[in-house]
């Protein structure tokens, strides 16, 4: 069944924060972060995307809305105050509808990008956990999609550690996989920082699965859940 969108937290409905993520670059990871939002929102759903790169490269693809909402500079700045001054109790004060911007394109909410290129760089893995519980607990939101960055960054790790799925997204080539793998080996040690419950939550995209006619061979310890063939359109 599709939940129709929420005007506020008062129904108790639960937020669905989703990561995509990928180990390598050039996965088609914000192109399908994109797409996502704009299709859910299409079913009747109300999304957020939550753009996480240092460089954020989803303008190329979606204009920036009008107007002068300040963006998610400000609202980190506000995070980051109100924890100083007493902890997350205080965040609850943050009123997140001035900071947020209607996506037309897409049809969801978003933040502006990140002007200032050292903001993001400087984005701890407790910002970026904040960021997403001030998401989760307004209420406004079925999904929040959070389009990840590399995976050695702080705000990825808090992604991993916070998002109740994770799609990984997968190229269909060998370094692709490989490294998807040594990353989820690396992740199963205790002493990685990676929370235990990973693979649970972990889903597999095959993107480009139409791009050559022979498949790379999927290696043991990866079990794909769906394959997504290239797709025109999405460009």
């Amino acid at each position: 069944d599709v939940v129709r969108s929420r005007p506020s937290s008062a129904d108790g409905e639960q937020t669905l924060i989703l990561g995509v993520v990928s180990a390598t670059g050039s996965s088609g990871k914000t192109t399908l972060a994109l797409n996502m939002s704009k299709q859910l929102t299409d079913l009747g759903l109300s999304v957020f995307y939550l753009n996480l790169e240092s460089v954020d490269s989803s303008g190329l693809f979606v204009p920036m809305p009008a107007g002068n909402t300040p963006g998610l500079e400000r609202l980190l700045y506000e995070l980051k105050a109100g924890r100083g001054e007493g902890g997350k109790e205080n965040a609850g004060s943050i009123e997140l509808g001035r900071y947020v911007a209607r996506y037309d394109r897409l049809r969801c909410d978003a933040f502006r990008p990140v002007e200032n290129f050292k903001e993001m760089l400087q984005m701890t893995r407790q910002d970026t956990l904040d960021l997403l519980d001030l998401l989760d607990a307004a209420g406004s939101y079925d999904i929040v999609i959070v389009d990840a960055g590399s995976i050695e960054e702080e705000r990825t790790l808090a992604v991993l550690q916070r998002c109740g799925i994770l799609l990984w997204i997968l190229r269909n080539d060998e370094a692709s996989m490989y490294k998807t793998l040594r990353w989820l080996e690396h992740g199963s040690h205790p002493h990685s920082g990676w929370p235990p419950d990973i693979q649970e939550r972990s889903r597999f995209v095959l993107n480009f699965a139409a791009d050559s006619v022979q498949n790379t061979p999927v290696p043991e310890g990866i079990k794909l859940d769906a394959l997504l063939p290239y797709i025109p359109s999405w460009g």
